[in-house]
């Protein structure tokens, strides 16, 4: 099969090159239903592949968000607020009127217009009169008063104080007392130190004195006592040395005897030996013959004969040389006796030596103790400073207690002195501080009287002149009626009879503006003022004044002052204030804005790679809005300035959601 195909192609090959060689066209290459087919089949499922995705593409896009975007930015935010209120008067004239008047007509009603002079109110003239005598009298009364007030006594004061000086000079003189005392017993004191100090003086010097005694009596000590060693020493280097020349005679002696001796001994000893050679030459030639055969021919006599001569020879010497030994004196008894009284005498020596030293070290020791000793009391010399040094303590002592006694009665005595002084110190203090109390009740009394003289003199002269107008009260300023009373009203006391609004004063506009809107504005900040006047609109300047604290409903009372000009007091305004925040550097629209449980956020886009291609998700950034208005706000966050932030939507989209962005 496989050799079948290759043989296939090999003869469309060259059946190719034939047709190339001849210059044949070359047939269509698909001539097959077959080949036609697949091709027809893949050519319908490309389109159709074209097509769908061309659908799914329209159908994501009708699917998916359409949002805009935005990117971090520079900008200011403009505040606005609106305030509603009324304008006011810049000052209100209250009209206060006595108590008891009868008002008879009315003149000027609320809210109407007047000029300074102008009839406001009428009031009837005999109960003014009878009111006006009344207040003369009250003046009278006031007028004496005010006058017994500003005399007044100060006795117990100059009491007081001459009390308390002579408290004080007799605190004083005792001082003084007491210091000479102290001076004159610190003077015995000192003297008796120096006594004291004398005396001390006086037994140190005589401590040395007898110390000074003790040293040199105990130095001669031990001076006769190393002389006494000295002698010592030398006698027993004599005596030794003479022991010493005789024990080395008796070695000579001895040495010599032992040389003679050790001579003798080695002829003994030649002879022993010579003898027992002899004696063994005998022996064996008598053993040789016992062991002779009977037929043997050696003959042995001479030889034995001369061996026996021999052995008689060696006996005699031996004999000799043993007598010779025994008579010979080897005796040390020359030496030891001689060694005997070297021994003696050095120990007879070294116990007087020892005696010596013994006595040197006591005379040494006794010297030490005089120069080291530090008491001394036991010395007449001694005893007699200490009886000194005793006798003065005693007296410094006694001047000591004299001392401290006057001190003590110092003490007491300036206390009770001082006690007395304090005593009159706050008794002066009292009278003082009751007639201090007492000018201020009179100085308070006095005030109260004028006060009230003034009050009442100026309630007199208020009331004369409306009897002077005959009857009438005329306005004092020019203005605008804002509160009179009615016709047959009658005063009472602290009641105000009118309220008038200056017109030379100037003019307020006064509201109430949320606490969150007011802390965008300050004092002295502009804003435009809309009020309605004989039917028409008019507008004007107005300047913040003054911005209060938030009450407990959270309302901030703002005050505002108007431009010169006439004004309707008491017309309700509009204030219309509106400024322009620092330039924040993080900003976006209002609109990209989002909140949930979890805080305040934006949506940002993401790019994605997905099986259509990338797409565009939307991702969760936490954002702090730090300030904002009707269109921008201010943020921080994790955002950067290539972050596009979603503004907008044309539908509702959250966090990991597809999107677009529109056109």
């Amino acid at each position: 099969m496989r050799l079948h195909r290759e043989e296939k192609i090999n003869r469309i090959i060259q059946r190719q090159k034939e047709m190339l060689a001849s210059g044949e066209k070359n047939g269509p290459v698909i001539k097959k239903s077959m080949q036609r087919m697949a091709v027809q089949s893949l050519i319908i499922f490309f389109t159709l592949m074209f097509v769908c995705t061309v659908i799914s593409r329209v159908s994501l896009s009708i699917t998916t968000a359409s949002v805009s975007v935005s990117t971090l930015a520079s900008g200011t935010l403009t505040e606005r607020a609106f305030v509603e209120g009324r304008i006011q008067a810049a000052a209100d004239r209250s009209i206060r009127l006595p108590e008891g008047l009868w008002v008879t007509a009315v003149n000027a009603q609320e809210g109407s217009q007047v000029n300074k002079g102008d009839t406001l109110l009428a009031f009837e003239v005999p109960s003014m009169e009878e009111q006006v005598k009344k207040l003369e009298e009250e003046i009278h009364i006031l007028t004496l008063r005010i006058d017994l007030s500003e005399d007044g006594g100060g006795n117990e004061v100059a009491a007081a104080q001459r009390a308390l000086e002579d408290a004080q000079r007799e605190y004083e003189r005792l001082a003084s007392k007491y210091v000479r005392s102290d001076t004159r017993l610190k003077e015995d004191y000192t003297k008796s130190e120096e006594k004291l100090a004398a005396a001390e003086t006086e037994d140190d010097r005589a401590a040395a004195a007898v110390k000074q005694e003790l040293i040199r009596e105990a130095e001669a000590v031990v001076k006769e006592a190393e002389e006494n060693l000295y002698s010592v020493r030398e006698a027993a280097e004599d005596a030794i040395h003479a022991a010493e020349k005789e024990l080395d005679e008796a070695s000579e002696n001895l040495d010599a005897s032992k040389n003679a001796y050790q001579k003798l001994l080695e002829a003994y000893k030649q002879a022993e030996s010579t003898l027992d050679a002899a004696k063994q030459a005998v022996s064996n030639i008598e053993k040789a013959i016992e062991e002779q055969e009977p037929d043997g021919d050696t003959d042995y006599t001479e030889e034995l004969k001369a061996a026996k001569e021999e052995l008689s020879k060696a006996q005699e010497e031996f004999t000799q040389a043993e007598k010779n030994l025994s008579d010979a004196e080897y005796k040390t008894s020359s030496y030891d006796s001689a060694a005997e009284n070297l021994n003696a005498i050095k120990e007879r020596w070294k116990t007087k030596t020892e005696k010596a030293e013994a006595s040197l070290n006591d005379a040494n020791a006794a010297l030490t103790a005089a120069k080291e000793r530090t008491d001394f009391s036991d010395e007449a010399a001694v005893r007699q400073a200490r009886a000194a040094i005793d006798a003065a303590k005693g007296t410094l002592n006694d001047v000591w207690r004299e001392f401290e006694d006057n001190q003590y009665l110092a003490e007491e005595a300036l206390y009770k002195a001082q006690r007395a002084v304090e005593a009159a110190q706050l008794a002066l203090e009292n009278a003082q501080q009751q007639a201090m109390m007492s000018q201020k009740e009179r100085e308070i009394t006095r005030l109260t009287c004028e006060s009230e003289l003034a009050e009442k003199e100026k309630l007199r002269d208020k009331l004369q002149e409306i009897l002077n107008n005959g009857g009438y009260l005329s306005a004092p300023v020019s203005g605008t009626v804002l509160r009179t009373v009615e016709k047959g009203f009658r005063t009472k006391a602290g009641e105000e009879g009118g309220t008038l609004a200056c017109n030379d004063k100037g003019f307020l506009f006064e509201g109430f503006l949320e606490e969150e809107s007011a802390r965008y504005f300050l004092a002295g900040d502009k804003g435009e003022l809309m009020f309605r006047l004989d039917g028409s609109t008019q507008r004007s300047a107005a300047e913040i004044s003054s911005i209060s604290m938030p009450d407990e409903e959270g309302k901030v009372f703002l005050t505002a002052v108007l431009p010169e000009g006439d004004y309707p007091a008491g017309m309700t305004a509009q204030l219309s204030l509106s400024k322009k925040s620092e330039i924040y550097q993080n900003c976006l629209p209002i609109t990209a804005l989002r909140s949930d449980s979890r805080g305040d956020h934006v949506l940002v886009i993401r790019k994605q790679n997905s099986v259509l291609g990338t797409e565009w998700i939307a991702a969760r950034v936490d954002i702090t809005v730090k300030d904002r208005d009707s269109q921008i706000m201010c943020v921080e966050g994790a955002l950067t300035y290539a972050d596009q932030v979603i503004t907008g939507s044309n539908k509702a989209i959250s966090e990991g959601d597809r999107v677009r962005i529109g056109n």
